[in-house]
């Protein structure tokens, strides 16, 4: 069996379409909510006619430290991590549970968009998850989304609970380095509820930069921020021209229609870095 850890914070508003999308899943996974910062969405689940355990912290936590929460309150052989604002694609658990009983101890997923008929929506989605979409070479993708052997918390310790963003990143890390392979599945997909609003995504796009940075410091990462502008716009430049990978031309022609959002985005999200730095108390690094 595999546990699915629903992770939200505060009132997240997809966090119903979040459940139901893990509850409707073939096999049926072990479930718990993992929440914090505010009061507990469990009356709130129970009038959606979801009857499911509730792990609640009324301050708020660090993604690690609400990971390992639901680290402790499961008890299948492997678990996965669903953050509130995404749903589970159908096929989700039980391309996981292939790939764990063929032998992988850790399964990274692909990243869809909720609404894709959203320009703006689409935007996001090539410029935040350009390397975890189906058309993207399985030697540049980005393995994220992962469920994990239990046991490797046992033998590689928890996540760190110190950490705004990265937390999972840092944990593959020293799995990597321990020689354990992540590997992919081609048929597990996460949609990310991505801003439909223009503003919206400018301005999830400067925290994002925001965060980056308070995350790398936190980590001892300093240098390379006086880069970051010209590689966010390079990034920018290397999702359009990988939409040239989609096959289907109307699945292009989708994607695509996002393009006059990234550079823009990709400025708003080096500003917020920028402005993260002076935050810490210092200009960008050199």
């Amino acid at each position: 069996m595999l546990a699915v850890a629903v992770l939200a914070r505060g009132p997240e508003p997809g966090l119903v379409d979040a459940l139901r999308s893990v509850l409707a899943q073939e096999p049926t996974p072990e479930v718990v909510v993992v929440h914090s910062d505010g009061p507990s969405p469990a009356a709130v689940l129970r009038r959606a006619g979801l009857d499911v355990p509730v792990v609640h912290r009324a301050g708020r936590l660090m993604p690690g430290a609400a990971r390992n929460l639901g680290v402790d309150a499961t008890d299948a052989p492997w678990i996965a991590f669903l953050a509130g604002d995404c749903v589970a694609e159908p096929g989700w658990v039980a391309g996981r549970l292939t790939a764990h009983k063929s032998g992988a101890d850790a399964v990274a997923s692909l990243l869809g968009n909720v609404y894709p008929h959203s320009r703006t929506a689409c935007a996001a989605e090539l410029l935040l998850h350009h390397r975890r979409m189906s058309h993207t070479p399985p030697d540049e993708r980005l393995r994220l989304g992962v469920s994990y052997a239990r046991r490797l918390f046992d033998r590689h310790g928890r996540f760190r609970e110190d950490l705004r963003i990265g937390e999972d990143s840092e944990f593959n890390e020293r799995l990597r380095r321990a020689g354990i392979e992540i590997e992919h599945a081609e048929d597990v997909v996460t949609a990310h509820r991505n801003p439909v609003a223009p503003l919206d995504f400018f301005r999830d796009q400067y925290m994002r930069g925001v965060r980056q940075v308070r995350g790398r410091a936190t980590l001892g990462m300093r240098g390379g921020l006086a880069r970051l502008p010209a590689a966010m716009l390079l990034d920018a430049v290397l999702a359009w021209r990988g939409t040239s990978r989609i096959p289907d031309p109307l699945e292009r022609r989708r994607v695509r229609s996002g393009w006059p959002l990234m550079l823009p985005g990709a400025v708003a999200y080096s500003a917020g870095a920028v402005a993260g730095a002076r935050r810490n108390g210092r200009g960008p690094d050199r």
